[in-house]
């Protein structure tokens, strides 16, 4: 089973962000670093719409060992022909926005997908982590069927929207700590997220290119200064939606690390 890392930009207005410094490398750098660590992945593909703005990120996805695939109507078109393209049969998605990603914390939710004989499993549904580890698995099948009956644009916005909406899957979901965790937003949107991720690497150094979900936590926690930067930017959205009919017991951060 080769198992694909699908790491999507979702527009390429992103692309400036993704591409400034983030403790001297970029911030998609730090996110495909993360990406390549997870155990079992055969391969990263990153997708990026077609664009201008997209062409500096085409080039820096591959100095960092990615697979790029651009253009396609949309998002899941374009994660149809990544998937194709290196033929894997199992994908774990994230955003190309997550430089503190958890590697570990994705094959937790790979690991649910087999055990709980899932169509889809991931660990927004709903979150309880921190905002900026969140990833989906699911097989390239389920992908070529979202693919075929997804119509609506939000339905093919990326490689999930449909698999997420659709009452007839089995979804299952890793289930954070919660207890306010998942206030915390990880992400690199915005340039408040920018000053957030480069505060953390001027307080921890380059440690922090590898720093566990549970250490960046426990950061937090003792500089709340740090939370403040990009507090503004929570997405409220991301607490509530779909719920996933299969729920694991919660992770702790540091199981998840």
């Amino acid at each position: 089973m080769t198992t694909a890392l699908l790491i999507e930009t979702r527009r390429s207005a992103h692309a400036n962000i993704l591409l400034q410094s983030v403790g001297g490398r970029s911030g998609l750098a730090r996110c495909l670093h993360r990406a390549a660590r997870v155990p079992g992945a055969g391969v990263l593909i990153v997708t990026i719409p077609e664009g201008e703005a997209g062409d500096a990120l085409v080039l820096e996805a591959r100095a960092n060992g990615a697979v790029v695939v651009r253009g396609g109507a949309d998002g899941l078109a374009r994660a149809v022909t990544a998937v194709r393209t290196v033929e894997a049969s199992r994908i774990i998605s994230l955003k190309a926005d997550q430089p503190f990603f958890d590697p570990t914390l994705a094959m937790g939710v790979a690991g649910l997908l087999s055990d709980a004989n899932a169509d889809f499993a991931c660990n927004t549904m709903p979150a309880g982590f921190p905002d900026g580890l969140d990833c989906a698995a699911f097989s390239a099948r389920l992908l070529f069927e979202a693919d075929a009956k997804a119509r609506r644009a939000e339905q093919r916005a990326g490689a999930t929207a449909w698999m997420r909406a659709h009452p007839g899957l089995v979804k299952a979901n890793l289930n954070g700590p919660g207890g306010g965790m998942e206030n915390l937003r990880w992400r690199l949107s915005s340039l408040a997220d920018l000053n957030f991720a480069e505060a953390v690497f001027e307080a921890v150094g380059e440690r922090a290119a590898d720093m566990s979900a549970a250490e960046l936590a426990g950061l937090c926690l003792r500089r709340p200064d740090l939370v403040e930067l990009n507090a503004g930017a929570i997405n409220a959205k991301r607490h509530g939606g779909e719920t996933a009919s299969l729920q694991s017991r919660p992770v702790r951060l540091g199981l998840a690390a």
